[in-house]
């Protein structure tokens, strides 16, 4: 900008008698409004690459995903949210079906979360799964996962530090994430009654989704295979 100012200078500014007067109105005057005009072309340059997933840096790229209505993941590397963002439009495709609800589980830490629906179950040889309501279903996570063995209640403080009983490595936090993964990519039509989660020592803890339309007016959730798929 401070160039173009410069090239536009009237002639009886640029050259004569005026031209030391001239000179000292430019770099008084001119000269401040061409400096904020090159901050604001430098803005708006990398406002535009940093709406740009190839180009912008890495601190834009939480915000790439929040626009894409996709999770910001903690721990993850730009480079892998960077690869998230390639293909969020192959993810939305999959969504509401159960290769997309896995792919997004595989993305928050369980690779090996496997999906049982009432007809896996009745192939398995089970009796009467969910009272044979075609659209219910549990998601088991396996290990590798950053579950462990919880802290057990004593009458001391580690009652009430927000730990999960029967459930270390995590917190109330990560059970959300995971119970918001499943219901955000499950089956528009299908119902997730309870995740089961399987510790380091290989003991499986089973936590109930309690789905948004069960909640009651006193607040409860109504308890109906919430824990088991043969005991309602």
């Amino acid at each position: 900008m401070l160039d173009y100012f410069q090239s536009i200078l009237p002639p009886w500014l640029a050259k004569g008698p005026l031209v030391r007067i001239g000179a000292k109105l430019y770099q008084r005057t001119v000269a401040g409004f061409g400096q904020i005009g090159d901050e604001v072309r430098d803005d708006m340059a990398f406002a535009s690459r940093e709406g740009m997933l190839e180009e912008c840096t890495a601190d834009a790229l939480p915000h790439h995903l929040r626009n894409s209505n996709l999770q910001v993941v903690a721990g993850e590397t730009a480079a892998e949210q960077l690869a998230v963002l390639r293909r969020r439009w192959l993810t939305w495709r999959e969504s509401g079906g159960y290769e997309g609800m896995l792919n997004a589980l595989t993305r928050i830490g369980y690779p090996d979360a496997v999906i049982k629906s009432t007809l896996d179950l009745k192939i398995d040889g089970e009796m009467n799964p969910f009272a044979n309501l075609r659209n219910f279903f549990y998601v088991r996570v396996s290990q590798p996962n950053i579950w462990t063995v919880g802290k057990l209640y004593d009458g001391g403080a580690e009652y009430d530090d927000g730990s999960l009983w029967g459930l270390g490595g995590g917190g109330p936090a990560d059970i959300a994430l995971l119970i918001f993964t499943i219901q955000k990519f499950k089956p528009f039509t299908h119902s997730c009654r309870f995740v089961q989660i399987e510790r380091t020592d290989g003991k499986v803890i089973a936590i109930p989704m309690h789905e948004p339309w069960e909640r009651q007016a006193n607040g409860a959730y109504r308890q109906y295979y919430n824990h088991s798929s043969t005991v309602p």
